[in-house]
């Protein structure tokens, strides 16, 4: 699997976050609302990753080196992400939706990346 590949499941995960928060809080999920809403998310995302060297070889292909690396990387990401909204927007975002979007989308992430980066290491052995 290439790095451009991986770097769509990277947005899909993040799409599919403000997707499923749309949806809970009830609101009409649009094509619009969800790149509007993740765009801060997408962008801070494959800068700061890109930078950090998350779609490197060694992060898709061994899972502590993917743990580690998409962790900090989407912590500051993550944050980034958060205060370019929370400009956007003119007001900073409650804390549970702080709470909520760092640890959802840190799970996804992390998740997605490990698994891959396990099952590339044992598939090249």
């Amino acid at each position: 699997m290439s790095a451009a590949l991986v770097g769509i499941g990277d947005a899909i995960v993040l799409l599919l976050f403000v997707f499923l928060g749309g949806m809970e809080h009830g609101m009409t999920v649009t094509t619009g609302y969800v790149l509007s809403t993740a765009w801060p998310f997408l962008v801070t995302w494959f800068v700061v990753g890109g930078a950090l060297g998350v779609f490197g070889p060694t992060v898709l292909n061994q899972p502590k080196q993917a743990f580690k690396t998409v962790s900090l990387a989407w912590l500051l990401a993550g944050v980034l992400g958060l205060v370019i909204r929370g400009f956007l927007e003119q007001a900073v975002p409650s804390l549970p939706f702080i709470l909520v979007t760092l640890g959802f989308n840190y799970v996804l992430l992390t998740g997605w990346r490990v698994a891959l980066a396990f099952v590339r290491h044992k598939w090249s052995h």
